[in-house]
């Protein structure tokens, strides 16, 4: 498998500023992530990029993202990286 680089991963970020307390296991549909994603998905729950929706879900994966969840994603990914405040 070839290594795909990750915006994180690319911008850099300060590791410690991850929640470890934080995990995809909170969420009802964790079984809906695929395997391959998992890691990316706790990783961006621990940055706080993403947060999951109210229903106790984190995200339906058949349904497409909305510009408002995009846009907020955006803003957390930006504030994390220090490239925003």
């Amino acid at each position: 498998m070839e290594f795909t680089p990750r915006a994180l991963d690319i911008t850099g970020f300060e590791e410690e500023k991850l929640d470890e307390h934080k995990s995809i296991a909170s969420f009802d549909d964790t079984d809906r992530i695929g395997d391959w994603a998992k890691e990316d998905v706790e990783r961006l729950v621990q940055a706080g990029i993403i947060s999951g929706r109210e229903d106790g879900t984190i995200f339906d994966p058949k349904t497409g993202t909305t510009r408002a969840q995009m846009a907020k994603m955006l803003d957390e990914y930006l504030k994390f990286v220090n490239f925003s405040n």
